[in-house]
């Protein structure tokens, strides 16, 4: 809001719009201040579907959860955000782990109702791992707490067919002996 009140604007028409994965929410927010400070801006809204779509199921889902564990990068914004709206829209403590090995135990031990979602880039294998460890894990049987992530890194990665490679590489060389055209 700091930045919007520093802008200083005096245009007749003003058009605001966004691309982001940041909380629905918090945009909204950002919006309606741009729109009072503004009122003759015309908004358009573009938050990734994928994003929203996440975003309102957590804040929706995990309502009644004893807490969320959200698969996805680190470095994500998309699998941060999705902590942060458990937590500010659901009332429900999140933790982000990049895959089981991250899980901490002492979060889930007293738990009834576990939550679960992921960033919309985060490899299905990852977040299976995740799902199959929970629906077996029993606080009182330590046979069931071993987190070991043995997804392979090359099964996430969608396969090159050679024949494609040829026929691209081929491509490219007709288009240079061309002279670019």
């Amino acid at each position: 809001m700091e930045d919007i009140d520093s802008l200083a604007l005096t245009d007749e028409k003003i058009f605001v719009t966004n691309q982001t994965t940041m909380s629905q929410w918090d945009v909204m927010d950002l919006m309606d201040y741009i729109q009072s400070v503004y009122p003759q801006s015309e908004q358009h809204q573009e938050i990734c579907m994928a994003t929203q779509v996440r975003q309102e199921a957590v804040a929706t889902q995990a309502k009644g959860a004893d807490v969320t564990i959200v698969v996805g990068d680190p470095r994500s914004n998309n699998s941060n955000r999705l902590a942060q709206v458990s937590e500010e829209k659901a009332g429900v403590p999140a933790h982000r782990i990049a895959n089981i090995e991250e899980l901490n135990l002492d979060w889930i031990k007293d738990a009834k109702k576990v939550a679960v979602t992921a960033g919309a880039s985060t490899p299905t294998q990852i977040i299976r791992e995740v799902l199959v460890f929970l629906d077996s894990y029993d606080p009182d049987d330590a046979t069931t707490w071993e987190r070991k992530h043995d997804v392979d890194p090359v099964s996430i990665l969608p396969r090159a067919r050679k024949k494609n490679i040829e026929k691209q590489r081929a491509a490219r060389l007709e288009h240079l002996k061309n002279g670019g055209k």
